[in-house]
């Protein structure tokens, strides 16, 4: 009973380091109809409050969608096949944590990032949190 308050505390919008609004008006206004996108960490679970800011980008990794997999997350494919759709990809929209937090050191996260960074460039960065 002595853990309530704090416990209340961790479950407001202020106590989250990311505004998942925030993250889907950026998506959208640095996005076109066809573009694509990779999340690194793949961080699908943001899509689940504003999935119409996603709906006309291309997510590159995805396998299958959190609704059908049963996760926050969704599934990818693997490391070969995000390579490949990723250089098939004239631009790509990469949606990141912000600043500081842990890294992915997944064998998928290590291919968005190395082919983000030996194949685009970035035209625009944007960092968003509260």
């Amino acid at each position: 009973v002595a853990l309530l308050p704090f416990g209340l505390q961790l479950r407001t919008p202020e106590s989250r380091s990311d505004d998942v609004n925030a993250v889907a008006e950026a998506v959208r206004e640095m996005s076109a109809p066809g573009d694509g996108l990779v999340f690194t960490p793949a961080r699908r679970a943001w899509v689940l409050a504003n999935p119409g800011a996603y709906a006309h980008l291309d997510d590159l990794a995805l396998a299958s969608s959190p609704a059908a997999s049963g996760t926050l997350f969704g599934t990818e494919v693997a490391p070969a096949e995000i390579r490949a759709r990723m250089l098939a990809a004239p631009r790509i929209v990469a949606v990141a944590d912000a600043y500081g937090e842990p890294g992915d050191s997944t064998g998928r996260a290590a291919t968005k990032s190395a082919v983000l960074r030996a194949h685009f460039e970035a035209c625009e960065t944007r960092r968003v949190t509260r």
